[in-house]
């Protein structure tokens, strides 16, 4: 099998789910279609390279996506028992990301910004799965942890993981003006909900 292959399959599928989310001019659907096989390709790659933090990430993502699918559905009203549950999985992983944080300050590690950068990720990814009414915070924490994730896979020299992260940076950096600045944020979102497609 060509692991290389793989790495930028999983890429392209990722990165065209983003740009999907990122957007009102598409259906949402497709994005979190594109996450699924994006995450299946990626737990392949990992599970081979032990990146343990790397393949935690894409198999709880794998999960997250899924119900995020069943959440932003048109055909499905939205689940509160998803919608908090994730919601507080997301705040759960923000202070793990603390501890972290205070962990790497004590004794600099590589595997501690992979986890960090995975955890973060993945507290986004619930974030936006539980169509929580504060659920474009999730912009936010996609960028601070795809940011670090593409400095230690270009320390690593991962160049597919690394053009992914890169590119989630610059997509986040979007997401994050399109649904926080450009839209004002609260005022838009909190009352506009049921509009989102």
């Amino acid at each position: 099998m060509h692991w290389t292959l793989i790495e930028w399959i999983g890429t392209i599928f990722a990165l065209s789910g983003s740009a999907i989310m990122a957007n009102k001019k598409i259906n949402h659907i497709w994005a979190w279609i594109a996450w699924l096989v994006s995450s299946i390709l990626f737990m392949t790659l990992f599970q081979k390279t032990n990146q343990w933090g790397m393949f935690f990430m894409n198999l709880f993502g794998f999960l997250i996506t899924s119900l995020g699918l069943l959440q932003w559905s048109k055909k499905s009203p939205t689940n509160p028992l998803i919608m908090n549950g994730f919601y507080y999985i997301s705040l759960i992983g923000i202070f793990l990301c603390f501890i972290l944080i205070t962990i790497f300050l004590i004794e600099p590690n590589i595997k501690t910004i992979e986890w960090f950068g995975s955890i973060m990720a993945i507290s986004a990814q619930a974030l936006l799965a539980s169509k929580h009414k504060k659920f474009y915070y999730c912009w936010i924490f996609w960028l601070i942890g795809n940011a670090s994730l593409a400095i230690l896979t270009y320390y690593t020299r991962q160049w597919g993981v690394f053009t992914l992260q890169m590119s989630f940076t610059i997509i986040n950096t979007y997401g994050f003006w399109f649904w926080i600045i450009k839209k004002n944020g609260h005022r838009y979102l909190d009352k506009d909900l049921t509009h989102i497609p």
